[in-house]
């Protein structure tokens, strides 16, 4: 339901491979079930695991099994009348990697057809494990037929192994194993090849004819990925695993959930492997208060290695049936994603809603490449009612954005076209950002010409508003510069000499002035030493660092610059300790701060000498001023007369080896509204147990606690918490609640949302059910 995304929003697309709807599939502990093969064939897995493990290579290794030899062993043989053996006790029928064991088996030496009615298990070479009282068996060419089967199918590449410490791989395949942190023993199940294969599914029939080892056809059939339960079970009337071409298909199969039947269709194919499958995928379902029920049947088009596409067709009950589609396409030198919905009269916005959305990435060389972000929505309600991200929905614009960019060793060029539409009806166009129509940017990177440095800056931008009220027009920026760095490992010394040239040709400036100008020269000198000692506490060895650093910068004033407009400029706020130690206060191409002033800071670090862990890290500084600053942002503002800037302090650290910590303050004065103090810690145990908390202060504005908690309560269980409370407002600002359940096959979320708007509170309750494997099953908005 996301066909457009603002940049700074953090969310998954609605196409096939969107992010989990749960949250939680993945986060519970999920015990996987192994193959327990017979000694012989694990020795045999061993010494071949290399030849047998991909099953890419699966054609080559049965030919290699037909080329071995066959070797029978039993308690007793019995010569039978005619042609043939029967062979009693703890019969074993081994040909490589592969077997079959029973209590009795008969076997044809003219047509090598075994029988057997007593206790068989065959185990083909992939690893799989079949059960059986009955079986016919053409040993040859591994053709037959069992009944009352039970089949246990093995991951070809995904073993159990007591030295790997790796997820699984992330698969999208009905067979293939989930991307789980397994756990066996006290070690996690990874990748490492060995002898155990990993149950990737089980199924049950009452009959099995095998068609050599990479086909079976199962009548009255069962199937579940699920290796701990079978709450998820798939039954079919008839179901074909071709393994070669990694495609199963079945005739009346119902998806069942906890023995309840949710799903039935008449035939359906899908995959069983990593490969792509055109067909439909699983419906979606939902509940939303604006758009009623919703349902939704997608159909996933393979169309070649480096192209698909989604097409859905969905039903909302309060407002009609709207059409989803995405297309993805990957070349040798671009990569895209087109995403587009159209819903035709609306019945609750009474007027017709689309939604459109390109993300292109082109290389045309090493060093020329372009870049295309486009998204379109028909009105400025859409994301709000299409969308289940609060931060989407809450977003005010969306971005239009296409560039060209060049880059090599001497030379960046880029040339950009941005503009923002706006999404938010109670945005005013006048607050709207302006477009960029276009962006050009020319950089010489940093030459060196003997002792010397030197590079150029520059930028010519064309600025468009929406508002004909507001001043627009051209803005052509340059900054040459030269350096004599002197630099040595113990310390630092960089005078640097730039001048930066602004100039527009603007239309509807009220100040009269089309085509107002400056040049600023700045001068300025980084300086810095770096100090080490080493000493030990504790039978630990650290290296402490002292770094002090002094930055000298002059600015003199050069015209009004406060009569400028002001295009894409704010001031740069001192929120850290490394902001101190530039040359201009303003961010942004339309102002140069006029300053002359000293900045002083000085830093410590301590570092194990053993593992090289920053343990430790403190700094403070200070900006002092000899004159005032005069240049603004507008003409409103008095000159800054300060002699010098709040006392800015950092640290941040590690306690233990699951703690970090970090704090920032900036101190002026007594009440000084540019106060601030941040302090926050975290915590990360794994990825079932970390947890984060954030207290924020700036004075006379805000003062708030963030608290983030993620924990398990229990094998399966899992919490994940955020509140952001005002100590201003006395008021809960955010409040998140979610619990979820890893089923290990399936996943459930019920998550709890509170949001403060001006007067009053937007709540949500979402609920959330996945089936994994199977397709998304959601019954969340």
């Amino acid at each position: 339901m996301f066909p457009v995304f603002p940049a700074s929003a953090q969310a998954g697309g609605a196409g096939l491979h969107a992010g989990d709807s749960t949250g939680f599939a993945g986060s519970g502990i999920c015990i996987p079930a192994t193959v327990k093969l017979p000694e012989e064939l694990r020795i045999f897995r061993n010494l071949n695991a290399g030849s047998i493990a991909s099953e890419a290579d699966s054609a080559d290794a049965a030919t290699d099994y037909d080329e071995l030899p066959i070797s029978i062993e039993a308690n007793e043989v019995e010569a039978r009348k005619g042609a043939g053996y029967a062979f009693h006790g703890d019969v074993r029928i081994i040909q490589g990697g592969r077997g079959i064991f029973a209590n009795r088996v008969i076997l044809d030496e003219d047509t090598r057809i075994a029988e057997s009615s007593e206790n068989v298990r065959i185990y083909t070479s992939n690893g799989d494990e079949v059960f059986s009282n009955t079986m016919k068996m053409a040993l040859d060419t591994y053709t037959g037929v069992m009944e009352d089967v039970r089949i246990r199918y093995a991951h070809p590449t995904a073993s159990s192994s007591h030295q790997g410490h790796n997820d699984l791989e992330e698969s999208r395949s009905f067979l293939a194993p989930q991307n789980r942190t397994a756990v066996q023993g006290n070690q996690a199940v990874g990748r490492e090849y060995t002898t155990v294969p990993i149950v990737r599914a089980s199924a049950t029939a009452r009959k099995v004819s095998f068609e050599g080892e990479g086909f079976q056809r199962l009548e009255y059939a069962t199937l579940s990925t699920c290796n701990e339960n079978r709450d998820v079970v798939l039954t079919a009337r008839r179901l074909e695993l071709d393994h070669a071409s990694g495609t199963g298909s079945a005739r009346d199969m119902v998806v069942r959930f906890k023995d309840m039947p949710i799903f039935y269709f008449p035939a359906v194919t899908f995959p069983i492997n990593d490969e792509r499958k055109s067909g439909f995928l699983f419906p979606r379902m939902g509940y939303d208060d604006q758009s009623g029920a919703i349902f939704g049947i997608p159909y996933y088009a393979n169309i070649s290695p480096q192209q698909d596409a989604t097409v859905m067709p969905r039903l909302f009950s309060r407002r009609g049936l709207q059409v989803h589609g995405e297309y993805r396409y990957l070349t040798r030198r671009s990569s895209g994603t087109i995403r587009a919905e159209y819903l035709p009269d609306d019945d609750v916005f009474k007027g017709d809603r689309h939604a459109f959305s390109l993300d292109h990435r082109h290389r045309f060389t090493k060093t020329l490449m372009a870049e295309v972000d486009l998204n379109d929505v028909s009105d400025t309600r859409y994301l709000r009612d299409f969308s289940n991200d609060v931060g989407v929905r809450h977003s005010s614009y969306i971005p239009q954005d296409a560039s060209v960019t060049y880059r090599d060793s001497v030379l960046y060029l880029r040339t950009r076209f941005s503009a923002f539409e706006r999404v938010n009806q109670d945005v005013s166009i006048a607050s709207q950002p302006y477009e960029r129509m276009p962006e050009i940017k020319v950089r010489l990177r940093e030459q060196e010409l003997s002792i010397f440095r030197f590079g150029i800056r520059s930028d010519l931008t064309h600025f468009n508003h929406d508002d004909d009220k507001k001043v627009d027009g051209t803005r052509i920026g340059i900054e040459p510069y030269v350096s004599l760095p002197l630099e040595k490992a113990y310390g630092h010394f960089v005078p640097r000499l730039s001048v930066h040239g602004i100039r527009y040709d603007l239309n509807n400036n009220p100040n009269g002035d089309k085509a107002p100008s400056v040049s600023v020269p700045v001068f300025s000198i980084d300086s810095g030493l770096v100090l080490e000692r080493l000493f030990s506490r504790s039978d630990t060895t650290y290296l402490q660092t002292l770094e002090p650093r002094l930055f000298y910068v002059r600015i003199p004033v050069r015209s009004k610059q406060e009569l400028f407009p002001d295009f894409d400029t704010r001031r740069g706020e001192l929120s850290s300790l490394s902001r101190s130690f530039r040359e201009n206060r303003f961010l942004g191409g339309d102002r140069v701060g006029d300053t002359h002033q000293l900045s002083l800071g000085i830093r410590t670090r301590f570092v194990d000498n053993g593992n090289g862990r920053e343990k430790l890290n403190l700094g403070i500084g200070r900006i002092f001023f000899f004159d005032d600053r005069k240049v603004g942002l507008t003409t409103a503002e008095p000159d800054d007369t300060r002699d010098k800037s709040g006392l800015l302090a950092e640290i941040s650290g590690t306690l233990a080896d699951r703690w970090t910590f970090q704090g920032f303050s900036k101190w002026a004065e007594p009440d000084n509204e540019e106060n601030y103090l941040s302090l926050s810690a975290r915590y990360a145990h794994d990825s079932r147990h970390r947890g984060s908390v954030r207290y924020s202060k700036r004075q006379r504005s805000s003062e708030q606690v963030n608290l983030r908690v993620e924990t398990s309560l229990g094998p399966r269980w899992q919490l994940q918490s955020e509140f952001y409370y005002s100590l201003l407002e006395s008021k809960l600002r955010t409040v998140k609640l979610g619990f979820g359940y890893d089923g290990c096959c399936w996943a459930a979320r019920l998550q709890l949302q509170r949001y403060a708007l001006d007067t009053d509170y937007d709540d949500r309750i979402v609920f959330s059910f996945a089936l994994d494997d199977l397709g998304k099953i959601s019954t969340g908005p």
